[in-house]
């Protein structure tokens, strides 16, 4: 958590062309639009000049740093705010520079107390400037105390606070893995996931430091960026199909590719297909330049249909809530709502109970996601009337340290 952060270059005086200001658009599209922070970066920068869009790498340090940590940055604001509590574009910018003071342990804490009353004084005057200045100097004398926070023995209000989740994604989490796994867990998610690469030429996953180290395996289609979960549940999947000499598999919700390719590496006859139009399009680019073809691409539309039905296992990795990766998209703690699960939960079974009608006897249905809710793991399965022969929980707080994902076999 005191790892160096990546500083900007200042582009003269704060505004406009300043990044800090440009970061704050970024979290108002995800916080108040719900927008996807990669999408919300692209689009904030689109029409940027050339000073701010060279600042890219730090929006996006201290932007996804603010959002994995807002329930707690945010329980520290209002402590610190008294009676008055910040909403809006000031509660962005202050959620920002808490980001940088409590979790960066930034040397500079004056100098990022400056540029954010700065920018406050330009875009909204003297007297709210005089109280993010207030805040921020409050925040920076107890930083430590916030980034060390001792779990609250309280209410579940100040347990998600502590945690950085919304509560009712807390709440289920505690009832389905216990409060010592639940903690274990929300610490976890508070970091910067790791970069993991898996090689073509020997299918192992390699941990880098940076897409520069593979940028030239990366480009010439022999080695792919995939989480050391994703692989692990690959390679387990893997062994279930070897074990049963099954070669031809259709992957469902197959995009980006991970899975597919990882398959067609190991010389499996891969299916792939997607519903989504853009990711479908990344999804058959993806097959090209890292399979050569080799894994093919079906539309949903001729799936069930001549010769693509009666396949040896059908991997069905399911639309979810993503609370298992969480590191790796933050924004999508806040922007998924409980209520959400009832409609994800619904295209879950009907999912599986239409490739269950794909898989030849004795092959296997495989189901996944992305997720370490029992909703939509285990209970999924219950409710499309399925029994698995094997399972696999991954979690963020356990080797390999990955994303946080759900792994079921079921034989027909």
């Amino acid at each position: 958590m005191d790892r160096k952060p990546i500083r900007p270059v200042k582009a003269g005086r704060t505004g406009p062309s300043f990044p800090r200001f440009e970061a704050t658009k970024v979290l108002q599209l995800c916080q108040s639009e719900q927008i996807g922070l990669d999408e919300a970066i692209e689009r904030v920068l689109d029409r940027a000049k050339p000073d701010v869009i060279s600042n890219r790498a730090w929006i996006l340090e201290i932007c996804s740093g603010a959002l994995r940590w807002r329930g707690r940055l945010d329980f520290a604001i209002d402590q610190q705010s008294l009676k008055k509590k910040p909403t809006g574009w000031i509660r962005r910018v202050l959620q920002l520079a808490a980001y940088q003071l409590i979790v960066q342990g930034n040397a500079k804490n004056a100098a990022i107390v400056s540029e954010s009353v700065d920018l406050v004084r330009e875009k909204e005057g003297a007297f709210p400037s005089k109280f993010v200045n207030a805040v921020l100097r409050r925040l920076s004398d107890h930083a430590v105390d916030w980034r060390e926070l001792p779990f609250p023995d309280k209410t579940p209000n100040q347990q998600a606070a502590w945690a950085s989740l919304p509560e009712w994604m807390w709440k289920r989490i505690v009832a389905d893995h216990g409060v010592q796994r639940a903690q274990s867990y929300a610490v976890a998610s508070l970091e910067r996931p790791t970069l993991w690469i898996r090689n073509r030429a020997d299918g192992k996953a390699q941990k880098m430091e940076s897409l520069d180290q593979a940028r030239k395996d990366l480009e010439a289609g022999q080695a792919y960026v995939q989480d050391i979960s994703s692989q692990t549940l690959v390679d387990w999947v893997s062994g279930h199909l070897k074990k049963r000499n099954l070669s031809q598999v259709l992957d469902l919700c197959a995009a980006p590719g991970g899975k597919s390719i990882a398959l067609a590496w190991a010389g499996k006859a891969v299916f792939s297909s997607d519903v989504d139009g853009e990711r479908a399009i990344r999804l058959q680019e993806n097959l090209q330049k890292f399979t050569g073809g080799s894994a093919r691409w079906v539309s949903g539309a001729d799936i069930g249909k001549g010769q693509f039905e009666n396949f040896d296992a059908v991997w069905v990795d399911a639309p979810c809530t993503g609370s298992g990766i969480l590191r790796r998209h933050p924004e999508i703690r806040w922007n998924k709502a409980e209520k959400d699960l009832g409609q994800l939960s619904a295209i879950q079974v009907d999912l599986l109970k239409k490739a269950r009608g794909w898989v030849k006897p004795g092959g296997l249905l495989i189901y996944s996601v992305c997720s370490i809710l029992k909703d939509e793991a285990s209970g999924a399965l219950a409710k499309a009337g399925l029994k698995p022969i094997d399972e696999k929980w991954l979690f963020p707080q356990d080797e390999p340290h990955g994303d946080g994902f759900y792994g079921a076999v079921i034989e027909l």
